[in-house]
């Protein structure tokens, strides 16, 4: 997260329409697979890596760090948080845990993915989170 904070305060101007494409692509994703369980959700995550990671100009990092985040900002409105997929946001967060996905992705970018929109309050995430932040 912090290097997506570090782009933005250089003033990278193409960041922010770089992610918005990114969670426009991941609303198409969300929209055809709303009804699969963690694990086919996972094995679909794992593919999606090189595709979101490309929204970002060759810069891996940024697409690794940005992934998650992109992910659940996809299914929340600041109005409604996540409505009616709070489940679905849930079952994807804990799918990326379990996806191929890069260790950075499901590591540090998820967990704060994961705080940023509140989801730590369901006990698998907690826990998850509590693990990588190891407190």
């Amino acid at each position: 997260m912090i290097s997506i904070v570090m782009e933005l305060a250089k003033g990278n101007s193409q960041l922010a329409a770089q992610f918005s494409a990114a969670v426009d692509e991941w609303r198409k994703f969300h929209e055809s697979n709303l009804a699969l369980s963690e694990n086919p959700l996972s094995q679909k995550l794992g593919s999606e890596q090189f595709r979101h990671e490309g929204h970002f100009g060759g810069d891996r990092h940024l697409g690794k760090m940005s992934m998650p985040l992109a992910t659940l900002a996809a299914l929340y409105d600041e109005a409604n948080g996540f409505a009616d997929n709070r489940d679905y946001a849930i079952r994807i967060a804990k799918a990326f845990a379990k996806s191929s996905v890069s260790i950075e992705i499901k590591g540090i970018a998820l967990t704060a993915a994961i705080v940023a929109f509140g989801l730590e309050e369901d006990p698998v995430l907690k826990e998850f989170v509590k693990h990588e932040l190891r407190f």
